[in-house]
Formats: C-alpha cells, structure tokens, sequence
C-alpha cells in the first residue's frame, strides 16, 4: 500500500528495540515510534514514506520550558532513533547550529 495513503498511530517508544521494531513495521506496520515531540514523529513518518537521509532542522528546544525539562531523555531517544535508523540504512542529522539535541551528527545546511 501507498505510504501516502495509510492512517499512522504514534507508538510511544522506551527503547531502541521498540524503536527498530516500529520503524521496520514488525509490530504494526502503522505504527510510528514517537517520544514527546512532533519531530520524532515526523522523522519516523519521513522514514516509512522511503526517505534515506533526514535532516531536522529547529530542534533546538530552547525558550520551550515544557521541553526543555526532557532534554536528557530526548536526547536518549534520539540517538536511539538515529542507531535504528542508521542500522536500516537511513541517516538521521540535526542542521540546527544551536541545539540542545547533541546525540545526532551535525551537519551545516546544504
């Protein structure tokens, strides 16, 4: 079926194996790992829509005190999304020069 035809649910991830699980569809294959932000979530969607490379750019979580509280956690969440997605063969960057978020590589914009 066409990715861009499906009805995604957000499956709240607690480890990697869960994340890899999620990303290659082995629980539900409309399920998108997701931990307490809409980039994670849209990282999972671009990656079930075929993307190879994804690059997030304002994930900075500064002036977000609602966020900014679980910056270790997110953190912790997006190395293991940016692992599962690197063991799938995807690469997973953060292009934002000033972030909070420093377990994904860094790349300037293209």
């Amino acid at each position: 079926m066409d990715p861009r035809k499906r009805i995604f649910q957000i499956q709240n991830a607690s480890n990697i194996e869960e994340i890899a699980d999620c990303l290659r569809g082995k629980t539900n294959p409309l399920y998108l790992p997701h931990y307490k932000s809409s980039v994670f979530a849209a990282c999972s969607l671009a990656f079930k829509m075929g993307a190879t490379w994804i690059g997030i750019i304002g994930l900075d979580l500064t002036g977000h005190p609602s966020l900014e509280k679980y910056a270790d956690k997110l953190n912790e969440r997006f190395l293991w999304l940016g692992e599962a997605m690197d063991s799938l063969g995807v690469q997973l960057v953060n292009l934002s020069q000033q972030s909070m978020i420093t377990t994904l590589p860094h790349e300037d914009l293209p």
